[in-house]
């Protein structure tokens, strides 16, 4: 973790970056499970008071939106350097 930290850090395209960043949650993907994150800690709540946005929270455990979405922001950032 520290290694991709250090590897984000020295990227000087905030497109690289946000890329990047991308990659370190899927790496440590599973630490994340086991230990929670704040935006998964947030779609707990969301679901617990039944808030409209619970069943889109919903989608970040499957793995098949999670890479059509990896897919889609990288293709967003290549698009935004041209």
């Amino acid at each position: 973790m520290r290694r991709r930290l250090n590897i984000f850090y020295g990227l000087a395209c905030p497109a690289d970056r946000i890329r990047s960043f991308i990659h370190i949650l899927i790496v440590n993907r599973a630490d994340i499970k086991r230990y929670g994150c704040p935006a998964g800690t947030l779609s707990s709540e969301l679901a617990k008071m039944n808030h409209n946005a619970r069943d889109e929270a919903k989608a970040y455990r499957s793995e098949k939106f999670i890479k059509r979405e990896v897919q889609q922001m990288c293709e967003w950032l290549d698009s935004a350097r041209s």
